[in-house]
């Protein structure tokens, strides 16, 4: 874990180099429609296609454990649990349009942490409906992974007191079902708002359209957002928790998934997202990045950076 941090705090000057470039005029010559085309062409829309696919396994998980709850099913719902919320947090670093703006605004549906406990009691108490048209009308604090990461993990009594929790009350199944159903339908709004073939958020920040205004705001965003993100993960993500913030008082309630263990890996998780847009690649596909408007501008900053994500 040392180690990790080491690696990670090693990022935390990389607003302040990366910012350096904004102020230069040279490669104004330099393509940023077709950076923001390849972007989200290699990124964006891959990273929001791979979450909706975590979605849905995460969806038959829980509808197989909830049908014989074991160790076994149970080990395999955590599992794709995890998968499905490192594609989302990979998403962060292109945590705009659809996710923060109206009418979609799925951020806060999906994601708002950390969890509220006391919101997913008190609903688990309540006659209410769960299935997952209940839950599109319910509050941010009632849906999304950090509920259901509430709901499949016990960091005191572990799995066995998560089976006896579900043995013991069989809405908690219903409430995990109707969470799954329905993290499944806000992944798959992602993917449509972002699809050219559908709401082509993807044309619109590539043109500089709609939110953006024009391509050289679209492209700010863009540097602006992973820039943000990494920011969030030393304040919030770590900084918080850790005592680095508020007169270094530690405070452990603010970690970001404090039931699954999932804190330190979904700030990793960010930072790997950062860096495909940074680079233009994930996996094995190769774009345009930020990587390369920079090297127009102050090319002696790139290995700075790539060794910052090392």
């Amino acid at each position: 874990m040392t180690t990790r941090f080491l690696r990670l705090s090693a990022l935390f000057a990389l607003p302040a180099l990366l910012a350096v470039s904004c102020g230069d005029t040279a490669g104004e010559d330099f393509d940023r429609s077709a950076m923001l085309r390849s972007i989200g062409e290699t990124v964006i829309l891959p990273t929001y296609r791979d979450f909706a696919a975590g979605a849905r396994a995460l969806d038959a998980a829980s509808a197989a454990f909830c049908a014989s709850p074991s160790a076994e099913t149970l080990d395999a719902t955590q599992q794709a649990f995890w998968d499905a919320k490192g594609f989302l947090k990979e998403a962060e670093a292109s945590a705009y349009g659809p996710h923060t703006d109206n009418p979609l605004r799925l951020g806060p549906r999906v994601d708002f942490w950390p969890a509220r406990t006391d919101s997913v009691d008190a609903l688990l108490a309540a006659e209410d409906a769960v299935d997952a048209e209940a839950l599109a009308s319910r509050g941010a604090g009632e849906v999304g992974l950090p509920a259901i990461g509430y709901l499949l993990h016990d960091p005191t009594g572990g799995d066995e007191a998560v089976l006896a929790a579900f043995e013991a009350d069989a809405r908690r199944c219903a409430y995990l079902e109707g969470l799954a159903a329905y993290l499944v339908e806000s992944a798959d709004a992602y993917v449509t708002a972002w699809d050219p073939s559908g709401g082509d958020h993807l044309g619109e920040l590539a043109e500089g359209r709609g939110l953006y205004v024009d391509v050289f705001r679209a492209a700010s965003h863009v540097f602006e957002q992973v820039l943000w993100t990494i920011e969030n993960v030393r304040e919030l993500k770590l900084g918080k928790p850790f005592g680095k913030r508020d007169g270094g008082v530690l405070q452990p309630g603010q970690l970001e998934a404090p039931y699954s263990g999932r804190s330190l890996q979904d700030a990793i998780d960010a930072l790997r997202g950062a860096e495909a847009v940074y680079l233009g690649r994930r996996g094995e596909v190769q774009g345009i990045g930020l990587r390369d408007w920079l090297l127009t501008r102050r090319p002696a900053l790139d290995a700075e950076v790539q060794a910052a994500f090392g």
